[in-house]
């Protein structure tokens, strides 16, 4: 057995032991028989603090079929040695169950992220896409009553998104207006208008992009197939507290796939019970509970939010329209710099380093002379004479100018989500770019004043003609 596989046998049997608060004799008999079986060693026993149950898993998943059946076996009789199966091990039971057996293995993925500041209830089940799926939505939508019945009976309510914008959207508007004034003082007019805006029209895939993804770190949901996922419990790795999710994908049909996991997670649950609330929206209530609570709580977390960058070069601003801000302090020559290295990024970035032969000086300066024009037509857009702008060849009038955008984006740190990607930076090959998407580049279009794909922009075809 290689030593990987016995620190992720240790990171699980630990998580499991821990999983009801209560560690008991016959517990702690068992690790010392599984330890002694498998030889695990003391340096082991210590790695596996320093890996995640998602690690753990995921190491696990890719040993052979015969030895998963003979982990889960051992997995089993550790929840049962104690002579009662809790809700929290049922839940780490069950993924296990989905993520080490053959048919559902691939259909499903467990998620270690450090712990947010938005806790998510184990009792929910929160179906998520990253793109609109027309058939399960309209299963969920025609047979969602029978759908959370089932999931009541067995402990859990079920998170569907449009249905909880349903409700928003049926908020009577002035409750709605004064709720989020007195839950968000800190909003003036236009923001609380655009607030209840997000709520009321939100969908599946934009709370798991925008949200989940960009403000809590569940970043394997920018991209997933229709799937339930479900908080499976906290581990403690690394000197952090992460939060575990489990993450099925739909197959076949949604109810299928949901009986399916309620059949097994009730089949291992030992005597428990959980209280669900079943309130309903009423006229003239807004609802603060629950997925409601953590859900207006999200939305107006402000921290780690991966914003778009809008370039205004008319008004001479780039400002991150998430936030709500722009990026202060940075002059002319700076933001025709940063708006440079948006659009060259794209093509892998600006390498200012002189080669050594002749022949690849002549390239270079070639290339430089390109760029140089590149950022005079930039420093014109934005008030500046093309002549007179400032030489980015001489590195000395370079750097200072790239030190004053990162520190001026330093200064959002605690409310972007990798504030790194958004400075420019120096990669392994020597080139100087910034790690944004595409699809959050806008500029400010002169002709209908209204922001446009940098990409599909006129400054854009006129660079490309350089």
């Amino acid at each position: 057995m290689k030593k990987q596989t016995r620190i992720a046998i240790v990171r699980i049997i630990t998580d499991l032991i821990k999983a009801d608060s209560v560690i008991d004799l016959r517990e702690m008999e068992f690790f010392t028989e599984v330890k002694s079986r498998y030889r695990i060693s003391k340096e082991e026993e210590m790695q596996a603090m320093e890996c995640t149950l998602a690690e753990a898993i995921d190491v696990l998943a890719d040993e052979p079929m015969k030895e998963r059946l003979q982990l889960m076996q051992d997995f089993s009789a550790l929840t049962l040695s104690d002579g009662f199966c809790a809700r929290q091990e049922a839940l780490l039971m069950i993924a296990l169950m989905f993520s080490l057996e053959e048919e559902t293995k691939e259909l499903t993925q467990v998620i270690s992220v450090e712990s947010p500041v938005i806790r998510i209830d184990d009792t929910q089940i929160i179906y998520v896409e990253s793109a609109f799926d027309k058939s399960c939505n309209e299963e969920i939508h025609d047979m969602h009553r029978q759908i959370s019945k089932e999931m009541k009976v067995a402990g859990f309510n079920f998170i569907y998104i449009p249905f909880i914008a349903q409700h928003y959207q049926s908020t009577p508007s002035e409750l709605f207006h004064r709720v989020v004034s007195f839950l968000a003082p800190q909003y003036n007019e236009e923001h609380v208008e655009e607030f209840i805006g997000q709520l009321s029209g939100m969908t599946t895939d934009e709370f798991c992009k925008d949200q989940l993804c960009n403000k809590l770190d569940l970043l394997p949901l920018r991209e997933t197939n229709p799937a339930l996922l479900i908080k499976i419990g906290e581990t403690f790795a690394e000197d952090k507290f992460y939060t575990n999710f489990l993450k099925i994908e739909i197959d076949g049909s949604v109810l299928s796939t949901i009986q399916s996991l309620l059949d097994r997670f009730s089949g291992i649950l030992s005597n428990d019970s959980v209280v669900i609330r079943s309130s309903e929206s009423e006229a003239g209530l807004f609802l603060y509970y629950g997925f409601y609570k953590q859900l207006f709580d999200i939305y107006l977390l402000r921290s780690k939010v991966r914003s778009s960058i809008l370039i205004n070069p008319y008004k001479e601003t780039v400002s991150l329209p998430d936030l709500h801000t722009a990026i202060n302090g940075l002059h002319r020559r700076e933001k025709a710099l940063y708006t440079l290295f948006l659009i060259e990024s794209k093509q892998g970035g600006i390498n200012f380093t002189a080669p050594e032969s002749g022949k690849q000086i002549e390239l270079y300066n070639k290339r430089m002379k390109q760029i140089q024009a590149k950022y005079n037509l930039i420093y014109a857009l934005f008030g500046g004479e093309r002549e007179k702008a400032p030489m980015l060849e001489q590195a000395e009038i370079r750097r200072p100018m790239i030190s004053c955008i990162k520190r001026c984006i330093g200064k959002l740190e605690n409310l972007l989500h990798h504030p790194d990607d958004y400075k420019i930076r120096k990669n392994s090959f020597g080139n100087f770019g910034i790690n944004i998407e595409d699809k959050l580049l806008f500029i400010t279009d002169a002709a209908s004043d209204a922001p446009v794909p940098l990409f599909e922009s006129e400054l854009y075809r006129q660079i490309c003609k350089l």
